[in-house]
């Protein structure tokens, strides 16, 4: 006897008029109904969701498995125990992350995802230390009052981003500093937003290829950030940066205003 059938004949016996549903809506992450997603709970046929987004089950007596998901978006899971006698069956909602359109650093803003574009890293300095840094911190700004989060998409797997040692970084603008010279300390023109400070974060994969949530653990003061990788705004070791291959000599800034 099939799940569904069972608990129309329980409710008959009960004087129920309907089995008992667990409904749930699918959104976007920015709250939008999802229409046309397809939800799967385990043991049961899959449905649609309509243009609000909803969706409903016949409920089981034991725990619930779901996944919901849509070409162009990030599929989700949940499960769900159902509740006590007499309490009433809980909703169970998705929030969807859209798949970018590009590899790369997404931040994720109120109603949109910010592409960070790539921005050069240039070496000065002296044969006995030289510093890196970015001429252009790009156009990517957000106001924040929040931990920020970013949708990084990328070919490499979470061991090889471990092995590029992935970093962010507060940027300052440095004008000059001194450096050591055959003469003693020079003035060195440098003109570059520089690296003065780690921030800390969590990578997660998502349930996608090639997909990664990074999440700030603290939030953000105003100013100029970046990530990078392999140390390349941080190692002030002369001719450091020609060692990195010429594509990854980049670094992807934003601002926090």
């Amino acid at each position: 006897m099939s799940r569904t059938v069972a608990l129309c004949l329980f409710a008959l016996l009960t004087g129920c008029s309907d089995p008992p549903e667990v409904q749930g809506v699918v959104k976007d992450i920015w709250d939008k109904p999802i229409d046309g997603a397809t939800v799967l709970m385990e043991g049961a046929e899959p449905v649609t969701t309509n243009e609000r987004g909803e969706f409903s089950f016949v409920a089981s007596d034991s725990v619930m498995s779901f996944n919901a998901g849509k070409d162009g978006y990030i599929s989700n899971s949940a499960e769900l125990t159902p509740p006590g006698e007499d309490a009433e069956m809980p909703s169970v909602d998705f929030d969807l992350y859209p798949k970018p359109e590009s590899d790369g650093f997404h931040l994720i803003a109120r109603s949109e995802y910010r592409h960070l574009e790539a921005a050069r890293v240039s070496e000065i300095g002296t044969e006995l230390r030289s510093y890196t840094g970015i001429a252009d911190v790009g156009q990517v700004s957000i106001s924040s009052d929040e931990k920020l989060k970013f949708i990084f998409q990328s070919t490499l797997r979470p061991s090889q981003l471990t092995q590029l040692q992935l970093q962010v970084h507060r940027l300052e603008f440095t004008e000059t500093v001194m450096v050591p010279g055959v003469e003693g300390d020079t003035s060195v023109g440098i003109n570059r937003w520089i690296a003065v400070e780690p921030v800390e974060f969590d990578l997660q994969g998502l349930n996608a290829e090639n997909l990664y949530m990074i999440k700030l653990r603290k939030k953000l003061s105003p100013g100029v950030y970046a990530f990078h990788v392999e140390n390349l705004l941080t190692n002030n070791t002369p001719g450091s940066l020609a060692s990195t291959p010429q594509e990854m000599q980049v670094a992807y800034p934003f601002e926090v205003k």
